[in-house]
């Protein structure tokens, strides 16, 4: 994501640094970008000082609390859960200016006194692209027939389990108990926070449940353009995410044709251009300690989606009726349209701020 903004703040005449706290190793070029790997803001602070920098755009969590150390601090005010927690609030107040990825974000910080910016991450809609050759490549290399209902989820295995594996591997489970001709791919680590794939064992799944190479997605060995292959391969996407501030999986999966099957919180209804939204009841919604609620959709409503999306894959209506509009909804997030429709006039309001026209 920082990576396609800088590349047209280059373009367009500006100077830009990467410090990215964390990733480790040396400084180091990419694409013409120095990227400062293990940065903690102290020495961001410091760099930015002393080297003058006219803004410093940062993101910061829930767990950091009030966070006031930049002059010209652009606060990324990201939440992945249904309200601003608290210390968000007072973070944010720190900073200069605000902007957010997703309307859900936007109208959020809105809600509690701020001015954000819209400006939201895109896709490489070039990249990223529906590909016969390469979805018979993919098949064939995972050992996948074509009269195979593949589901498919891309999203880090974390503590908190905001992408809601567990719950999917349940529903997969129950869905997979009436279809012989389905299986479930998993992008993610297999035994990081949760071990999904002993989960797996135990709900007698195995068989059906496949895991991107260990070594390889540990590594970060998986060059970034090899991702389409990844998406079409499969026949739906299915991410029943607990929030998100703006998944990027959903729109490069779509971009590729492959409807999406998301929860209807946060940024999933404005994501989910092509597929099925996985309804949110009062029960489902799960309080978090510092002060907001996430929605943990239950496995038996995610299987009844599972379900839609395969009666239209045997109905051979899914591409028609579904991969189309994804297709189409997600070039409304391209790259290059994104940043000429919000960033640019983000932009030039900074720029004629430090020149002292606003």
């Amino acid at each position: 994501m920082s990576k396609e903004i800088c590349k047209r703040l280059i373009k367009d005449g500006h100077s830009v640094v990467i410090a990215s706290r964390y990733e480790v190793g040396s400084p180091r070029v990419d694409d013409g970008i120095l990227v400062l790997p293990g940065q903690d803001a102290g020495v961001i602070k410091q760099v930015s000082d002393d080297d003058k920098v006219d803004y410093v755009f940062y993101c910061f969590n829930e767990n950091q609390g009030r966070f006031n150390v930049f002059k010209n601090w652009v606060a990324c005010s990201a939440i992945d859960y249904e309200f601003v927690p608290p210390g968000i609030i007072e973070g944010t107040k720190g900073s200069k200016y605000q902007f957010c990825v997703s309307r859900h974000n936007q109208k959020e910080f809105e809600r509690v006194g701020f001015k954000p910016y819209y400006a939201p991450w895109g896709v490489d809609t070039k990249l990223f692209r529906p590909s016969l050759e390469l979805r018979t490549k993919r098949r064939e290399r995972m050992g996948w027939k074509d009269d195979t209902f593949v589901i498919g989820t891309i999203g880090q295995n974390l503590p908190n389990d905001r992408k809601n594996h567990v719950n999917l591997l349940k529903a997969f489970m129950l869905f997979s108990k009436s279809h012989n001709d389905v299986a479930l791919y998993m992008h993610t680590s297999a035994f990081a926070s949760y071990p999904l794939a002993n989960m797996a064992t135990a709900m007698g799944i195995a068989d059906k449940v496949y895991f991107f190479d260990q070594k390889v997605y540990h590594l970060c060995a998986l060059p970034y353009d090899k991702m389409p292959e990844i998406y079409n391969g499969l026949d739906v996407m299915c991410i029943p995410a607990k929030g998100e501030s703006f998944c990027l999986p959903f729109l490069e999966g779509q971009a590729c044709g492959v409807p999406l099957i998301t929860t209807d919180t946060t940024s999933g209804p404005e994501l989910m251009k092509g597929g099925w939204l996985i309804p949110v009841d009062d029960d489902d919604y799960e309080y978090l300690m510092f002060g907001s609620w996430q929605a943990v959709v239950r496995p038996s409503k995610i299987a009844e989606q599972l379900e839609n999306a395969y009666k239209t894959w045997k109905n051979h209506s899914l591409e028609i009726t579904y991969g189309t509009k994804a297709r189409l909804g997600a070039l409304e997030y391209d790259w290059d349209l994104v940043y000429e429709k919000y960033w640019k006039p983000f932009l030039k309001d900074l720029e004629e701020a430090k020149n002292g026209k606003v």
